[in-house]
């Protein structure tokens, strides 16, 4: 028989066989496209948690490279940094400060490449170009760290650490200088040592906007002449900061007397002793709110008081109330009136100050003539101790405070080669974790971690 024939009736057959099985699975293929355009939903919520665990994971990366730049390992700070972008590519804090690690081992081509890689993901981030000044002023290219720092005091003109740097550069060019894209300018480094550069970890606070307009209600008001007090409603955009003033002694604002976007003032008067009317102004953000006090009546033209005033006000950081007994504000002349601070939650009470001394919470007054009293509160502050651990760090380090009510969280993460062994919070184990929130602080506490070599 002819071996060509044999080998060609074989292949027919092989191919009978698969092509149905081909055919199947391209059907299936098909299939399976059409499952997929219908649960494209379906699958973006499945991505979700995987995007949320790289976050996670360049955070732990990025926490690492820090600690490791504490050290003085720049080298290793990179390689931690490297890993933090390669989960999340838009982490400018990460290319920040893999920049600032280049320019401490003397890179300074790929310190500019970081910072670039940084400010291409976000414009705004003026604290990068002020790592580019600093770069600039290593290098001695002393006209491109100016024109660097000129933008980042452009964008952050309140900054105290761009504006002393960019005095710097200004004065080896020799001042008053302006940017310029010109080649670098010769001349001697600056005195002193130059500003540090900025940390990876700096937080940079957002600046409100400059243009802000301001409107008040009501547009005034009229009172007699007891005591009394009312409120404003402050309008203004929603990062537009105001602070409210008075013209006159007789018209007190009640702590805060600040804000930002829309808000209320409340404010006092004290009693009119005289018996003509008085006129004093609130101020806040250039739009000022008109008082009007009337005189004391009079009766045959001399006045008769038959009342005197008591004036109750708060200072301080903190919050609270004070009551009296019996209440009011307006009392006989000889009335006793028993004052009492209390103190809101996270708040104690500081102290009298007026026609009431010390510190007690009770105070007791007898009144016979028109008198004010402040009571001052403040903020409870709590703190989370951090003890150092080694062979791992606890994020972030302490003494860590906190308002009363507030929470923290703190991340405990093993340097390569080791793992957690234990977590104390109050000298109490809370297992080998990760994380641990302290939430809903009403006292000091104290936070430990043990690591082992895997």
């Amino acid at each position: 028989m002819n071996p060509w024939k044999v080998l060609l009736g074989a292949c027919v057959v092989l191919c009978l066989l698969t092509c149905p099985m081909l055919l199947k699975c391209r059907v299936l293929a098909e299939d399976g496209a059409k499952v997929d355009s219908r649960d494209r939903s379906r699958e973006t919520a499945i991505q979700e948690p995987a995007l949320r665990a790289n976050r996670q994971e360049a955070e732990k990366h990025y926490l690492l490279g820090h600690s490791y730049y504490d050290a003085g390992k720049y080298e290793e700070a990179i390689t931690e940094f490297q890993k933090a972008v390669s989960f999340a590519p838009d982490y400018v804090q990460a290319y920040n400060a893999m920049g600032v690690c280049y320019d401490q081992r003397k890179q300074f081509d790929k310190a500019l490449t970081a910072y670039q890689q940084a400010i291409s993901i976000d414009p705004n981030a003026h604290y990068v170009y002020n790592n580019i000044g600093s770069s600039h002023l290593l290098q001695k290219r002393y006209r491109e760290a100016f024109n660097a720092f000129s933008k980042a005091v452009a964008m952050d003109p309140g900054n105290k650490l761009y504006l002393a740097n960019l005095q710097k550069a200004d004065a080896v060019l020799g001042g008053p200088a302006k940017p310029s894209p010109s080649p670098s300018a010769s001349g001697s480094p600056p005195s002193g040592p130059v500003t540090a550069l900025t940390s990876p970890l700096d937080e940079v606070p957002e600046r409100p906007s400059p243009s802000c307009t301001y409107s008040l209600y009501p547009g005034g008001q009229s009172f007699s002449s007891s005591a009394d007090s009312g409120v404003i409603t402050v309008s203004t955009q929603s990062n537009c900061q105001w602070t409210a003033s008075s013209s006159a002694a007789w018209v007190t604002i009640a702590s805060p007397n600040k804000g930002s976007g829309k808000g209320t003032i409340r404010f006092s008067l004290s009693v009119n002793p005289g018996t003509a009317s008085r006129t004093a102004r609130i101020t806040v953000g250039g739009q000022a709110f008109p008082i009007t006090q009337g005189g004391i009546p009079t009766q045959g033209g001399t006045p008769e008081i038959t009342q005197y005033s008591l004036t109750v006000r708060k200072t301080g950081s903190g919050q609270g109330a004070v009551t009296t007994n019996p209440a009011g504000t307006l009392f006989q002349k000889g009335t006793s009136v028993t004052l009492n601070a209390v103190p809101d939650a996270g708040s104690a009470f500081s102290g009298w100050s007026g026609a009431c001394s010390g510190t007690a919470q009770t105070c007791s007054i007898r009144v016979n003539s028109s008198v004010s009293v402040t009571a001052s509160f403040s903020i409870r502050t709590l703190t989370i101790s951090v003890s150092p651990p080694s062979n791992g760090i606890i994020y972030p380090p302490g003494p860590v405070r906190a308002a009363y009510g507030e929470k923290r969280t703190f991340q405990i993460i093993p340097l390569p080669g080791y793992r957690v062994a234990d977590v104390l919070i109050d000298k109490a184990s809370v297992g080998a974790v990760n994380t641990y929130t302290f939430n809903n602080i009403v006292g000091d506490h104290v936070i430990q971690a043990t690591f082992v070599k895997q």
